[in-house]
């Protein structure tokens, strides 16, 4: 069964907020030396670009409105195919500087389509 857009939108703004959140009081070399802040970012970052790529493939009217979209897809691929070249600065410079652009517009979206 294939989820609705509202549905995937919500997982992307859940998960960032997440993110956001959890990682808030820390800076990246405490996060490099948590692996289950480590963990819990991939499967976090995993299930942003899940949903993307679910958003992309199903809805494109839909993720034609996400710019972080491909970048969202890219990483998600890195870390479930290439998990041994996962970039941890790059993870937390996500974390720290671009998920809250994403995690505001996904809600304005989500919020729009009700």
């Amino acid at each position: 069964m294939q989820p609705s857009p509202r549905k995937l939108l919500w997982e992307i703004y859940d998960a960032s907020t997440f993110l956001i959140v959890d990682n808030a009081d820390i800076d990246f070399e405490r996060f490099v030396r948590d692996r289950r802040l480590i963990g819990s970012a991939l499967h976090h970052l995993l299930v942003i670009g899940e949903a993307c790529r679910t958003l992309r493939d199903n809805f494109p009217d839909t993720a034609a409105q996400i710019p972080e979209l491909n970048a969202a897809i890219g990483m998600r691929n890195i870390i479930a195919h290439e998990y041994s070249d996962v970039d941890y600065q790059l993870v937390w410079q996500t974390i720290d500087q671009k998920l809250e652009t994403l995690r505001d517009r996904v809600l304005k979206i989500y919020q729009e389509t009700a």
